[in-house]
């Protein structure tokens, strides 16, 4: 499920403002449902805890508008954030890397992790991805995704 005009690239220092504009985007809304959103303490603790290690912008005809991020712990992979600007969801790009991260999981026999904000309507499609909750506290859903079959022919394993 390529799409041409999407590709990814290393995320950099220089993508500091365009992280932090797309966490606001993607965040306040559920933060401000969940406690307050402090603007001042937002950004320094995002300032505090970025760092563009295992981070990838997403790009459609060059123009920056996403991130993903995965994270290999050899026997697992975390999906630790996938977020798009407000103008491209809906549109199956999340998805398309989604997928992309489960194959690349499946290929290697180990399963992918994520946690989710349980107001996070994301959390329906990665149930549909084959995610299953693990775990939850207050605020959040932990899922897992087993790595997926390799389809054989006349559907044998």
């Amino acid at each position: 499920m390529k799409n041409v005009d999407l590709e990814l690239r290393d995320a950099t220092e220089g993508d500091f403002d365009f992280l932090y504009r797309l966490h606001r985007e993607t965040l306040r809304s559920y933060v401000r449902d969940a406690e307050a959103w402090d603007e001042t303490w937002q950004l320094e603790n995002f300032r505090n805890h970025f760092s563009p290690d295992n981070q990838r912008i997403i790009q459609r005809s060059g123009t920056d508008i996403g991130s993903i991020t995965r994270e290999d712990h050899g026997d697992f992979l975390v999906l630790d954030n996938i977020a798009l600007l407000p103008a491209y969801r809906g549109q199956g790009i999340g998805r398309m890397w989604i997928e992309e991260t489960l194959d690349v999981a499946s290929q290697r026999g180990i399963p992918v992790r994520l946690n989710v904000l349980k107001m996070n309507p994301a959390w329906k499609l990665y149930t549909k991805l084959g995610f299953l909750v693990t775990r939850e506290d207050r605020h959040r859903y932990f899922m897992e995704a087993a790595p997926r079959k390799k389809a054989t022919p006349e559907g044998n394993e």
